[in-house]
């Protein structure tokens, strides 16, 4: 009976772990709708459409390469120490976005935004 618990307590964090990942990628890729139409001004980092593309996607591209290298990293290193990288990560690259002066900084963020989210939504998967 015990055993059975422990599975399920087991199966239940496995879940919630999956849930925030899910939460943060697709607050990620939300948020950055919100501050488009102000990139463009004058004031803030000039964004022609080919750069807004750039800035908008390669969260994505940081997400697949977080997804596809966080999990060998969690088997090597243990899935609690990748847990609190991934997280500081995540909070090194946000402080990053939020100040950065250029298109280039911007990018340069967004893509660690993206291996971090990638990266916590992987590690958490059984598989």
């Amino acid at each position: 009976m015990n055993k059975q618990r422990n599975h399920k307590i087991y199966l239940q964090v496995i879940m919630i772990s999956a849930t925030f990942g899910g939460l943060l990628f697709g607050y990620d890729t939300g948020v950055i709708n919100g501050y488009l139409p102000f990139c463009g001004k004058t004031c803030q980092l000039h964004l022609t459409p080919v750069t807004e593309g750039l800035v908008t996607s390669v969260l994505l591209l940081g997400a697949a390469f977080g997804a596809l290298f966080c999990g060998k990293l969690a088997d090597l290193y243990g899935r609690r120490r990748m847990n609190l990288n991934l997280s500081f990560l995540f909070l090194l690259a946000s402080v990053g976005t939020a100040f950065a002066p250029n298109v280039s900084t911007m990018v340069v963020f967004r893509f660690l935004l993206g291996l971090a989210v990638g990266g916590a939504h992987r590690w958490s998967l059984p598989f």
